[in-house]
């Protein structure tokens, strides 16, 4: 199994594991590298290096979304949604 290198504020190489946790792939990460649980995070990845950064606060959340939005390819993006009228 593949080992991540990563750097901490240090910059000492730390290795961390790679596993499968069901059908997705997943990071153990060393206790010096722990988030506090439940932390949302935003992953980027460009070329060949993964970024992991933890939201400041979910008021964040929204801006994100659409900041993501800006870089999804063309099939990706949804027309606009014009909601049907219900009976109901």
């Amino acid at each position: 199994m593949p080992n991540l290198h990563t750097q901490s504020d240090q910059a000492t190489p730390t290795t961390a594991k790679i596993f499968m946790n069901g059908r997705s792939q997943a990071v153990r990460l060393p206790k010096s590298f722990a988030f506090a649980p439940n932390t949302p995070l935003i992953l980027q990845k460009e070329n060949d290096v993964l970024t992991i950064t933890p939201v400041a606060n979910l008021g964040q959340v929204p801006a994100l979304f659409t900041k993501l939005g800006e870089h999804l390819p063309d099939e990706f993006v949804r027309e606009e949604f014009v909601a049907d009228k219900r009976g109901w």
